[in-house]
């Protein structure tokens, strides 16, 4: 190049360095594109020293961690670190990992932000050495997990819902044929007992209202921890809410007192029963968690009010309404946070005491069912949560009407009963030799099927229970329809009223009975059906 003169070489001393030139605007495009990568990418990326404080980082980290620039460099990245004692893998953990040469990938941690929030990544760390493998810094990527974390706990959730669903099931059944002995033997005693308010009779009635008491809980429990379509029905609202405050002072400790104010004339809802139920329920749940460490008073409200003004009840439109109020003395809701209270999992609770979606279950339900819920509260000074659903202004039906039976009614027919019980069977047997039937009992299925084989003519009507060995309620039923198509059948069941009526309709079932079994309800239906055969 020295050796060249002239024009010749001057012409490629121009075209080397117009070629340096180019380089070296490339090399300073590319490292602007690297740098706008850099800080703008979805991705947290930052680097530490030996030492671990934050030597360089991009804005994705600025917004996981609410740190500016100036105050996270300079920072012990071990700072952002919230120890759980969870048997999570810790800083220091990861800093061995890596002197060891060992890859750290998606290792999930809780960080806490500038402004006290925890905040869960998962991070992935490269040491960076020299030519002696000495460590020069550390290489962090980190990425906001929280939402799949949140939905992960929705999942356990919902799967600890389902697990609680059908354990409910199998003690409801267990449950209620221990109950059906107790209430029918009860209930018979009670009617062979004449004299009226003699203190025998008054026990009796305390014995058989408990044993009632009781089915109630379990149905109450069946219902919450069912899950199905919603099924609209026309109901009291007073009735879904006094089922609600009974099961609520189950577990509402004594430091806790309940007050209630129940209007029971108020206007038919058309609602669904086991939302409405569920709506109560987590606001019961709600105060509870507040005053649970202080105690306090729930004070329940039900009454109607009839809304004249648009502007009266945002956004509700003029007409009658049930309002319904959960005033709490407990610890009271920021105002900081009142915007997202109803927000899927949003909480202000500590861990383990709630997932978040109770208070936005409640308003998706009441928005469902075009109500409105507002909240009130100051810290400190306690909350109040005020519902409003609209009256029912449709025309009624004869069959929405229930009707209440105050008379036994009596027969004459055959009658086979099947139940594996050997006590609930005796009470059943009692029970319906007591109303005039003839009764034929066997404590299993199979030797049940083979006598009705045998003289398929010699009964009116088969009551047998659904959960039994070897063939169930509704197996035995098939059979029995195939050798004598027609005749009626009723299934008893200790499953509450959560069990799908439709599908044993099809097997020939006509009737259900819901243990703990009543007389008087009984002897109604086993009269309607065998009146209309």
């Amino acid at each position: 190049m020295g050796r060249l003169k002239g024009k010749k070489g001057a012409h490629l001393l121009w075209k080397k360095e117009k070629q340096l030139r180019r380089t070296s605007f490339d090399l300073v495009e590319n490292e602007k594109r690297y740098r706008d990568l850099y800080e703008n990418a979805p991705i947290a990326y930052f680097s530490m020293d030996f030492h671990g404080n934050v030597t360089k980082c991009n804005n994705n980290s600025l917004k996981l961690t609410g740190y500016s620039k100036e105050d996270l460099i300079g920072r012990p990245a071990r700072e952002l670190y919230v120890d759980t004692g969870a048997g999570i893998i810790t800083p220091q953990d990861v800093r061995q990992m890596l002197e060891q040469g060992r890859p750290v990938r998606d290792v999930e941690m809780r960080f806490r932000n500038k402004n006290g929030q925890e905040v869960w990544v998962s991070i992935s760390l490269d040491a960076v050495r020299d030519k002696d493998g000495k460590i020069l810094e550390f290489r962090a990527m980190a990425i906001d997990i929280s939402e799949r974390k949140a939905l992960e706990k929705q999942l356990v959730q919902a799967q600890k819902m389902e697990a609680i669903g059908t354990l409910a099931k199998g003690i409801a059944h267990d449950f209620n044929n221990i109950l059906t002995p107790i209430a029918g033997y009860t209930e018979m005693l009670l009617m062979e007992t004449d004299a009226t308010g003699t203190q025998k009779k008054e026990h009796l009635q305390i014995i058989h209202d408990c044993a009632l008491y009781a089915k109630g809980l379990i149905n109450q429990i069946l219902t919450f921890s069912r899950q199905r379509e919603n099924e609209f029905k026309l109901l009291q609202p007073h009735t879904f809410v006094r089922d609600a405050l009974a099961l609520a002072r189950s577990f509402v400790p004594a430091t806790i007192t309940i007050r209630e104010k129940i209007n029971e004339n108020c206007s038919l809802l058309m609602v669904d029963p086991i939302q409405a139920h569920q709506v109560v329920m987590n606001l019961i749940s709600n105060a509870y968690h507040a005053m649970e460490e202080t105690g306090g008073v729930l004070d329940v409200v039900l009454d109607e009010i009839v809304i004249r003004d648009e502007n009266e009840v945002y956004p509700l439109k003029p007409g009658t309404y049930s309002y319904l109020k959960f005033s709490d003395t407990g610890h009271g809701i920021p105002l900081s946070v009142q915007g997202k209270i109803f927000d899927p999992f949003f909480t202000t609770k500590k861990e383990g005491k709630g997932s978040g979606i109770g208070l936005s279950v409640v308003h998706g339900i009441i928005r469902s069912h075009n109500g409105h819920i507002t909240v009130k509260s100051k810290e400190g000074e306690g909350a109040c949560f005020e519902i409003y659903l609209p009256a029912y202004t449709g025309d009624i039906r004869p069959e929405d009407q229930k009707k209440e039976e105050t008379r036994f009614v009596k027969g004459n027919e055959r009658i086979l009963l099947v139940d594996d019980d050997q006590k609930v069977a005796f009470m059943e047997q009692y029970m319906l030799e007591k109303l005039g039937y003839h009764v034929t009992c066997h404590q299993k299925s199979p030797e049940a099927l083979l006598e009705f084989r045998q003289s398929p003519e010699a009964f009116d009507l088969v009551i047998t229970d659904l959960t039994m060995p070897n063939l169930t309620g509704d197996q035995l039923a098939e059979k029995i329809t195939e050798i004598r198509p027609g005749i009626p059948i009723i299934l008893c069941t200790g499953y509450g009223e959560q069990i799908n009526k439709e599908k044993y309709q099809l097997k020939g079932i006509k009737g259900f009975l819901h243990k703990p079994v009543a007389i008087k309800a009984a002897s109604h239906l086993i009269r309607e059906i065998l009146d209309n055969r």
